[in-house]
């Protein structure tokens, strides 16, 4: 290990971490409520649920089945 840039002596850690990437999974979450995050496996059904979801916090008020299943085509990139 080197000193840092300022001369200092360079970081000594008492214990290590290990962690199996395998368990890892990938997730969305905001900057404001990080600790809000939804797995991106459930992000589909916590995004129909937060449609009908009274508005408020992760609600829109949507009540209307029908405007919940309605599609929009969406293009980006060319695709």
């Amino acid at each position: 290990a080197r000193a840092g840039a300022d001369g200092a002596p360079p970081y000594a850690f008492a214990s290590t971490l290990a962690l199996d990437l395998g368990t890892v999974a990938p997730c969305v979450a905001g900057p404001k409520r990080p600790q809000d995050y939804v797995p991106l496996a459930e992000l589909h059904a916590d995004f129909a649920r937060s449609l009908a979801a009274p508005v408020g916090f992760k609600g829109f008020g949507v009540a209307d089945a029908a405007a919940r299943a309605k599609r929009v085509p969406f293009e980006h990139g060319g695709r």
